[in-house]
């Protein structure tokens, strides 16, 4: 592939998956300082413009991963049953992301910049290129992996990192159906893209952190690298996740908090929901 033998091939495949892992400390602190310009976090400056529309835009993006997957399997077929169900995994994941998820999608979700949707696509890009072949070609699993206890906790971690991550999305959807007036439990909100209404997430993991959808995804990727036998492909895609999405789910805790303002009376007695509960974490329950 790229006109590369398969021993050089594999030599740029590991130096882009330690790259990406050795950069991901400096994205953690990057995201930290500079916030996603998308949501409860969007500006008005220029860098943050052109607004595209959400669903095509999260297709394109996503889109990628789904084409690795399919170029990879045409080339080199997983060797094993293993390496065919983690490549399955991976696409089941994608397919949720990049068709599902924006055919579910309100018509009033914010627009996506194109600042944004460009460097997104990139990473997918890279992304599906390194897990597909990582899996096809250059670190398959072998099937008596099944029998090792970390091959169990990959697949704990992943199916319950999907869940979550499935059920917080769809809490939020049926949140953004509710909020079409502003009322004493929600606030309005102007964006590039319009005027969109929040209101104070309950039920699932909402009930201990802010972001569940963001350690959804977190905790699917480090099952997978699990999965991988902490293949650096694999483990550069668990903590490049993490490095993006942590430091948005504390801008996320720390808007709303600012915004409905915090209540200490406790789980079951919040100012009747108006207020943020103050005994919610941002991402870690009951720590951060």
């Amino acid at each position: 592939m790229f006109g590369l033998s398969l021993s050089a091939e594999e030599r740029l495949h590991d130096r882009i998956s330690w790259s990406i892992l050795l950069s991901s400390p400096l994205v953690f602190v990057a995201c930290l300082w500079l916030k996603a310009p998308w949501g409860k976090t969007t500006t008005n400056k220029w860098w943050a413009r052109p607004i595209l529309p959400p669903r095509i835009s999260w297709f394109v993006f996503e889109s990628p991963n789904l084409l690795w997957a399919w170029i990879c399997w045409k080339d080199s077929p997983p060797p094993n049953a293993l390496s065919s169900l983690l490549l399955l995994l991976f696409v089941l994941h994608y397919i949720q992301r990049t068709i599902i998820y924006p055919m579910l999608m309100s018509k009033s979700s914010q627009r996506l910049p194109l600042l944004m949707a460009v460097s997104a696509m990139a990473y997918c890009f890279i992304n599906g290129y390194l897990q597909a072949r990582s899996v096809c070609l250059f670190r398959p699993v072998p099937n008596d992996y099944i029998y090792h206890p970390m091959f169990w906790c990959g697949i704990a971690l992943f199916v319950a990192g999907a869940a979550m991550n499935l059920h917080s999305d769809a809490i939020l959807r049926s949140l953004r159906r509710s909020t079409t007036t502003t009322t004493s439990t929600t606030t309005a909100f102007a964006s590039p893209s319009g005027i969109h209404r929040y209101k104070i997430p309950r039920g699932g993991m909402f009930e201990y952190v802010t972001a569940p959808h963001f350690l959804g995804e977190i905790l699917e990727w480090t099952g997978f690298a699990l999965l991988n036998q902490g293949s650096v492909a694999s483990v550069s895609l668990a903590v490049f996740t993490a490095a993006n999405l942590v430091p948005r789910a504390l801008a996320h805790h720390a808007w709303y908090r600012a915004t409905f303002g915090v209540s200490h009376y406790g789980k079951d007695n919040d100012d009747d929901g108006k207020r943020y509960p103050g005994q919610r974490k941002a991402i870690i329950p009951l720590l951060w």
